[in-house]
């Protein structure tokens, strides 16, 4: 699935499957469930024969995915302010 050479696509077509990576972007936000694999495969599945090809559907997939990246907690070490310590 992820090495499918997509078909040409019509505008409509591509300008679908932009918009499609964006929303489903959106909806894996702050999730550790959806990935952006699964998620590709969701838009797979519901585009048919009429897909955009992995490599080009995760650029606009990482286009529309905004914000700070998930964290898990724990972090690392942190510079406190004004003593210069490392903890």
């Amino acid at each position: 699935m992820f090495r499918d050479v997509g078909p040409e696509l019509t505008d409509a077509e591509r300008n679908r499957a932009i918009r499609t990576a964006g929303i489903l972007a959106r909806q894996a936000q702050q999730t550790l469930t959806l990935t952006t694999r699964k998620q590709y495969r969701r838009y797979r599945a519901d585009a048919g024969e009429c897909f955009m090809c992995w490599d080009q559907w995760h650029v606009h997939y990482r286009k529309a995915y905004v914000g700070p990246p998930l964290s898990l907690g724990g972090g690392g070490p942190t510079r406190t302010s004004g003593a210069g310590n490392t903890y």
